[in-house]
């Protein structure tokens, strides 16, 4: 992994909430897991955390 950032954009500045998803996409077919966004990710987390009674 190169640069400051799990996902880096080509300029290797910060990355845009696209090219994220877009990374995100290919590393979840690549190891045949469900699809899912950033955003549904950090909502999943939120949810086990809250079920878990681990306060956010």
């Amino acid at each position: 992994m190169s640069g400051k950032f799990a996902f880096n954009s080509q300029n290797e500045s910060s990355p845009t909430n696209n090219t994220c998803n877009k990374q995100l996409k290919h590393i979840l077919k690549e190891h045949g897991a469900k699809k899912i966004t950033f955003h549904g990710l950090r909502h999943t987390h939120a949810n086990y955390l809250l079920s878990q009674k681990i306060a956010i």
